[in-house]
């Protein structure tokens, strides 16, 4: 099996990507730490680095209750 190549980065900054360059994202067990209004800014950063058909996996605790707690807010 031919693992791709994977990056760590600091999410709470730019990514040092470019534009529509990555075809991946893996975040787990991280993105439920950070208030509402960083939590945009990073899924912003990676929706400007992922190539337009590119993938983004997220996990995190309690999905139904966060989405429920967001909806709220609206």
């Amino acid at each position: 099996m031919h693992w791709p190549q994977f990056h760590l980065v600091d999410i709470r900054k730019k990514f040092p990507l470019e534009d529509n360059s990555i075809n991946f994202i893996y975040c787990s067990h991280v993105l439920e730490h950070f208030k509402r209004w960083q939590l945009i800014e990073i899924l912003k950063e990676g929706r400007r680095a992922l190539k337009v058909d590119g993938w983004i996996r997220i996990v995190i605790p309690g999905l139904d209750e966060m989405i429920s707690k967001y909806i709220k807010k609206q």
